[in-house]
């Protein structure tokens, strides 16, 4: 898919065809990204000691093979932008400097 391209002037965000600023309407994209799998969630205490186990993505969060449908039926309804969710914990979650090559791909579909 070819989409125009965004810059910023000043505080807008504006295509580069002519048409001035761009108004973007959106919705969040996998907000339960931010929770960990297994057994995440923020009602479940934690000390953290299970991090290097943990991981950030899975099937059911956002089914990729539908994703196309999804996103025609935001269209629809007038939505033109979304936002990605993620957080570092799922990109660093093993420890520093050591990047969950996995997840990143995964995000990297989502936002194909």
């Amino acid at each position: 898919m070819n989409l125009p391209r965004v810059h910023i002037e000043g505080r807008w965000f504006v295509e580069r065809k002519p048409g001035g600023a761009l108004f973007c309407a959106g919705v969040n994209l996998g907000g339960d990204c931010k929770v960990p799998f297994p057994d995440g969630g923020t009602n479940f205490p934690s000390d953290f000691s299970n991090h290097r186990e943990v991981f950030f993505h899975w099937p059911v969060r956002f089914p990729i093979a539908e994703a196309d449908e999804h996103f025609s039926r935001l269209r629809a309804w007038g939505f033109n932008c979304l936002r990605m969710l993620t957080t570092w914990e799922a990109v660093e979650h093993r420890g520093p400097n050591d990047y969950d090559s996995e997840y990143l791909d995964y995000f990297a579909e989502c936002a194909g």
